[in-house]
């Protein structure tokens, strides 16, 4: 069977993305969200490898190419798979809501606690290289996840939801459809 190895890459960005449904911290969802992405960018570089030495398998990557390079919604989860990978950063927006807040005193030993863009935390060995980020479940509190600057089309249609997960899904969408492609053409 002809492209088994990138069929693979399409389930597991699959399987990231739906996992982003059952999160339990903004930690967590970060490094699903980043697994997703690096699946999907995954996808193009196994096909491309799966295609190598096939008769017309060239040009037609370098049409496709020219798709992901110039689709804004692509090319914006291509650009954050490598800023991801090679520098760390992200492109996702944290915003925290607390609909009512109560201080109480930090008792001595007891993990100080912290709020911010990503929730709230506990600081569990402050100061040391163990240094952890606890997130703190039995607050009633709201986090607000979106994207820096996501884009506004896809294969020149508007895209109307701005979910991280629903530009995965789409970003997806394309990727099944292209294998889909090069599996009837060149297997």
């Amino acid at each position: 069977m002809s492209f088994k190895l990138v069929k693979g890459k399409i389930e597991e960005a699959r399987l990231h993305i739906k996992s982003l449904d059952t999160v339990e911290s903004v930690s967590d969802y970060k490094s699903r969200y980043h697994a997703a992405v690096s699946s999907l960018g995954s996808i193009w570089d196994t096909l491309k490898a799966e295609g190598a030495g096939k008769p017309n398998f060239e040009v037609w990557k370098e049409e496709k190419w020219k798709i992901i390079d110039s689709d804004p919604l692509l090319s914006y989860v291509f650009k954050w798979r490598g800023s991801d990978y090679h520098t760390g950063k992200t492109n996702l927006v944290f915003g925290s809501q607390l609909p009512k807040v109560t201080i109480l005193k930090v008792e001595p030993g007891e993990a100080p606690m912290v709020f911010g863009e990503e929730g709230l935390y506990r600081i569990k060995n402050p100061g040391t290289a163990n240094e952890e980020r606890l997130p703190v479940h039995d607050i009633n509190h709201t986090i607000k996840i979106s994207m820096l600057n996501p884009p506004k089309y896809h294969l020149n249609k508007e895209i109307v939801s701005g979910v991280p997960e629903s530009y995965l899904f789409l970003a997806l969408k394309f990727y099944q459809e292209l294998v889909f492609e090069a599996s009837k053409n060149f297997s």
